[in-house]
Parts: C-alpha cells; sequence; structure tokens
C-alpha cells in the first residue's frame, strides 16, 4: 500500500464545487462555442465587446459570424 501513496495524482479538471477550473480564472466563455474570451468577469456589461443582451458574451470569431 506503501507504493500508492508515492504515486502522483492527476489534478482535476474541476473544483470541488464541480465548477471547471477554467471558469475560476476571471474570464469569460463564449456562450455559442464555448472557448475563453479575453474578457474579464469584473468588467461591467455597458464596457465589454461582443456582449449580446439577453444571450451573453460571446467571442470575436462568434459575434462575426453571427451579426457582421
Amino acid at each position: 500500500m506503501v507504493w500508492l501513496q508515492n504515486k502522483k495524482r492527476k489534478k482535476p479538471d474541476k473544483t470541488p464545487n464541480n465548477i471547471p477550473k477554467a471558469d475560476m480564472l476571471g474570464y469569460e466563455t463564449c456562450v455559442v462555442c464555448g472557448r475563453k474570451t479575453a474578457t474579464p468577469k469584473t468588467r461591467p456589461l455597458s464596457r465589454r465587446q461582443y456582449y449580446v443582451e439577453g444571450c451573453g458574451q460571446l467571442c470575436e470569431g462568434c459575434y462575426v459570424e453571427l451579426f457582421l
């Protein structure tokens, strides 16, 4: 049983609250494709690029594809 203690354990992809680690880092995720955006979660909605009211935060690529 001692050899089990010496094995390195893989870090989980989720926190104890079952929240993906990427969401804990402080940046928004695109609601369409799921990619990380460059928008901090702390930025007010009125100052965000590619934010669609009633939908959420989009990445630049999805915004251009859907609205331009």
